[in-house]
């Protein structure tokens, strides 16, 4: 394999998140590991923003969402 190289390239999307309150943010599409369901993981500065931060509760917060391509949850 010597020789070969690996092409990294990030992606990133404009991303307009609407919980509580509406923040617009970047997000990297790939980050290279897969889950059961779409994650949307954000800094500690954004779920304040989103009034996610503190947490209410020691559980998972869920959030259902949706696009043109369908729902997730």
């Amino acid at each position: 394999m010597a020789g070969l190289r690996s092409l990294v390239m990030a992606v990133r999307l404009k991303l307009k998140v609407k919980v509580m309150n509406t923040i617009e943010v970047i997000a990297l599409l790939n980050s290279g590991y897969e889950a059961a369901y779409p994650q949307l993981l954000v800094p500690v500065s954004v779920a304040k923003s989103l009034g996610l931060w503190p947490p209410t509760s020691s559980e998972e917060i869920v959030l259902e969402t949706g696009s043109e391509l369908g729902s997730y949850k």
